[in-house]
């Protein structure tokens, strides 16, 4: 039974290891010996002779009850520490994704191993083959689009404070400290669209721009600031706010547009369709209770994006759906050396 409990604990193991790190040997041997060990449990359990009393027989199926739960704690601790630590360690989608038809976007840059929302972040992006990089926009006092996640700047630098009460010479006596490898990017200040943007001049690459807490009459800037880099046709612009993608599209009757949303409805299906070139980005976390929209979205034809999909369970969850566009913090393109993109955020020093 003892043999039977670590081969369990293995199983689990590889299983555990698979949906948040990747590699279809953890997945088909973690299963494989989950299977094996559970039957011999089984097996070991019908051996109980006849004669055996009652008694007995119930003490050894609580016995049993009791390795196999043992066996799982023990495979989840591990598991466990890998999750907590998943947002640091990037890996490949060699063996999870179908590089032809599944479209990598970096969110808030390559933020696995750069802080997040920064030039070096979005340059690695761009260095690693991504094929685009998300980032959050507010206005500051002065109107002046700044590239940052939370409406205030405590998060990630040394200063306090919401941007919008901010000019941005003033933002600018604020630097970045927070985020992976910080300590390797000295001096990292807060950059604006337009730097943003320009990460994109020459590459491939297309800009995902996310409008968060702004002033909406500083949209015109924010197009103006797209069209100057000859990104009208590659840029997407997305919000959880439909007010503001209903601003856009009236400054803009064809730019790409998606609706952000933790719960989408059918009702919003159809309000993405009416604004026309406008999709859907889900979180992939509470796609199984968005079903229904999900699938009544795909039979509209909209555009599909899931965030922020950074186990391969959850590009598996995505795909089911028919999402052939995710949002990661960590996931790689298969033929990248992750070893040699540690050195690229390095060197962006």
């Amino acid at each position: 039974m003892l043999i039977c409990a670590l081969g369990l604990a293995l199983g689990a193991l590889g299983v555990c290891v698979w949906a948040i790190n990747g590699g279809r040997a953890f997945f088909f041997g973690g299963l494989a010996a989950l299977l094996v060990f559970t039957v011999l449990l089984i097996l070991l359990g019908r051996k109980t002779k006849k004669s055996e009393n009652r008694t007995h027989g119930a003490a050894r199926v609580c016995l049993t009850a009791v390795v196999v739960t043992l066996a799982f704690c023990t495979a989840a601790l591990p598991a466990l520490h890998l999750f907590r630590n998943v947002n640091g360690h990037p890996v490949s989608a060699a063996g999870l994704l179908d590089r032809g038809d599944t479209t990598l976007i970096a969110h808030r840059g390559f933020s696995a191993l750069c802080p997040q929302n920064t030039l070096p972040a979005f340059s690695l992006a761009a260095q690693l083959g991504m094929d685009g990089y998300e980032f959050d926009v507010h206005t500051s006092k002065d109107g002046v689009w700044v590239v940052n996640h939370d409406d205030t700047v405590d998060n990630m630098t040394d200063g306090s404070g919401r941007i919008s009460d901010y000019t941005y010479a003033e933002l600018q006596d604020f630097t970045v400290d927070n985020g992976n490898n910080v300590s390797l990017l000295p001096g990292l200040k807060l950059p604006t669209l337009e730097q943003a943007l320009d990460v994109c001049a020459g590459k491939e690459i297309f800009p995902v721009i996310e409008i968060k807490d702004c002033d909406p009459a500083r949209f015109p800037a924010l197009l103006q600031a797209v069209y100057d880099r000859g990104l009208r046709e590659k840029a997407l612009i997305i919000s959880f706010s439909m007010e503001y993608l209903e601003g856009i599209r009236a400054l803009d009757p064809e730019i790409r547009m998606s609706y952000l949303t933790n719960a989408l409805t059918t009702e919003d299906v159809d309000k993405c369709a009416a604004l026309g070139n406008t999709g859907v980005d889900i979180n992939v976390g509470n796609a199984l209770k968005m079903g229904k929209a999900l699938r009544y979205a795909k039979a509209q034809g909209l555009d599909m994006v899931a965030w922020t999909v950074d186990m391969p369970v959850f590009v598996s969850l995505a795909r089911a759906y028919g999402i052939r566009t995710v949002t990661t913090n960590r996931i790689a393109p298969a033929n990248v050396d992750l070893s040699a993109a540690r050195g690229l955020s390095q060197a962006d020093s």
